[in-house]
């Protein structure tokens, strides 16, 4: 077996493992929905129409902010102290967004299982959330778990607004992701934060294996000889060079953000609709947009933002869903497949475009 057929091996399984992670959220997340619904807990959550109202406007400013201020210190303030000082802030937004997260899904559990306990649920939430804190701390390896939890309580927090807010909320930031990657591209920048911090921003997949020289053809023996050449600090590589092994290294990732809007989207219909139909279908196709997404990842081989083409395979399942819900709903259905269209093909132009670019 050569190396490419290794490392597509590798790409496969890790494909597999993101997407398996990806669905157990979007599952999970409605379930918690739906443990919320059935003891009533959904209306501790829902804010009224003015707030509700007010919400989109207040997010968007928020990302608006934040996303001037990481373009201004990583593009031109490019100095020690302005980086730890975002060190520092990304590490607070990270507690922040585990305890809120996980203490929203442990509050509704609590109140649906121990419903007797009141308001005691709500300092156990905390410290839940807190407790995740300290693990990720002391096990890194934790971080998937911690951010699969975050990501699903803060979904389902976000869902709990209803549906046409929370389709405003993830139409906007299927925009936002596309400037923020291909444009200003910041958020490249924030992942590169998240991930040489371990923050609990993404979830991950990454493996390495050993390619022996016997197998390696023309360019992968340049390569190992390119390393060879190289003075490889690591003992490990080091020992895996000079035995003519070649280390095949591949990772996979994918953002909090990539998990809560669908599930954020799924709940919302939940809540909107009270059936399992329409929720599930955002699901449904939510998987068949990440699997779209990675299809894009290995042709390409570009950074890609994962939010418009989940957002866009989400829009076919909910026009499949009103096709046979509402029939009558022509407009709605044809709007919801153009938005299907539009998306996958600004998509793929500008990926296209970007490959030519690099000369690909």
């Amino acid at each position: 077996m050569t190396g490419a057929c290794l490392e597509r091996r590798i790409e496969n399984r890790q494909t597999l493992s993101i997407l398996a992670l990806f669905l157990i959220a979007q599952f999970l997340g409605l379930l918690i929905a739906i443990l919320a619904a059935t003891s009533t807990q959904v209306y501790l959550y829902q804010l009224s129409e003015g707030q509700a109202t007010s919400f989109v406007p207040f997010l968007l400013s928020y990302l608006a902010i934040f996303s001037i201020a990481i373009i201004l210190v990583f593009r031109f303030l490019r100095k020690e102290l302005l980086l730890k000082a975002f060190g520092i802030f990304f590490r607070l937004l990270e507690w922040a967004l585990v305890i809120i997260g996980a203490s929203t899904a442990m509050s509704i559990m609590i109140g649906y299982l121990l419903p007797a306990i009141g308001g005691v649920s709500l300092a156990i939430s905390v410290a839940f959330g807190i407790l995740l804190i300290a693990l990720k701390s002391i096990r890194p390896t934790t971080r998937n778990a911690v951010t699969l939890i975050s990501s699903t309580g803060f979904g389902v927090l976000l869902g709990f607004y209803g549906f046409y807010y929370a389709y405003l909320f993830a139409a906007l930031i299927a925009v936002y992701d596309y400037i923020s990657v291909f444009i200003t591209k910041h958020m490249l920048t924030i992942a590169e934060q998240a991930s040489s911090q371990n923050l609990a921003f993404m979830i991950s997949s990454s493996e390495v294996e050993v390619i022996p020289s016997s197998y390696l053809k023309g360019a992968e023996r340049k390569e190992l000889r390119s390393l060879a050449s190289t003075n490889v600090k690591d003992p490990y590589l080091k020992g895996l060079v000079k035995d003519n092994k070649l280390p095949t290294v591949t990772r996979a990732a994918l953002g909090n953000g990539d998990i809560i809007i669908p599930i954020m989207l799924a709940v919302g219909s939940y809540v909107q609709f009270f059936n399992y139909y329409m929720p599930l279908l955002v699901i449904i196709f939510a998987g068949l947009g990440m699997m779209a997404t990675m299809a894009m990842l290995k042709r390409y081989k570009v950074p890609l933002p994962a939010i418009p083409p989940l957002f866009a395979f989400i829009n076919l399942g909910l026009a499949i869903g009103y096709l046979e819900m509402s029939p009558g709903s022509t407009t709605l259905i044809l709007s919801y497949l153009l938005v299907f269209v539009l998306l996958n093909a600004v998509l793929l132009l500008t990926l296209n475009r970007t490959r030519r670019m690099q000369g690909v």
